[in-house]
């Protein structure tokens, strides 16, 4: 009976590179993180600047008590929709941060069409003869090869499109026009 070579090990893969990659995975689900955070912060700060737009252009000293109150009871509500709608979506969070996301972010990111990173998890179903052993090391080496530079992107939240409105000029706008009103009692 002839023996036969041990097929290679089907993980051979230059030294460190599952490291790299978890590492980068990280950094990609990082990064859908801050974009998560930052869309649900967004709504939050508007209020505030929306707050702060009326206070400095004297609009809560200009009209009567009633108005006034009523002025500030609809900013609260307001602040509370948004702190609502920022912490009810904790799935949407979640799905976000998903590993299977963060991966196809980094390819995307990196510039890798055919699906690398997930090809170097793959596994070979059975036992394989020593041939297909050898073309699968060859193959994964191939894809090993191509992630050589591994790349997350920066956080784009996507606001523009989110704001069908346009209400973002406009609140910068008014508080740059309140900023400049308001002269020395804009902290008062």
């Amino acid at each position: 009976m002839i023996s036969q070579p041990p097929p290679p090990p089907e993980t051979a893969q230059p030294a460190g590179l599952d490291r790299r990659i978890a590492r980068t995975i990280g950094r990609a689900r990082l990064v859908a993180a801050i974009e998560e955070i930052w869309r649900r912060l967004v709504p939050i700060l508007w209020v505030g600047g929306l707050h702060a737009v009326l206070a400095w252009l004297g609009v809560y000293v200009a009209v009567a008590d009633p108005l006034r109150l009523a002025l500030l009871g609809l900013v609260a509500l307001l602040l509370l929709a948004a702190l609502a709608a920022a912490f009810r979506d904790r799935a949407g969070f979640a799905a976000a941060l998903d590993r299977d996301r963060a991966r196809q972010r980094v390819e995307t990111a990196s510039g890798l069409a055919g699906h690398e990173l997930a090809g170097l998890t793959d596994r070979l179903a059975g036992t394989p003869d020593a041939a297909t052993a050898r073309l699968w090391a060859a193959h994964r080496a191939r894809l090993a090869a191509r992630v050589d530079r591994l790349a997350t992107g920066l956080p784009h939240p996507d606001l523009g499109r989110r704001d069908t409105w346009a209400l973002r000029p406009l609140l910068g706008l008014a508080l740059f026009v309140g900023w400049f009103a308001a002269g020395d009692e804009r902290l008062a």
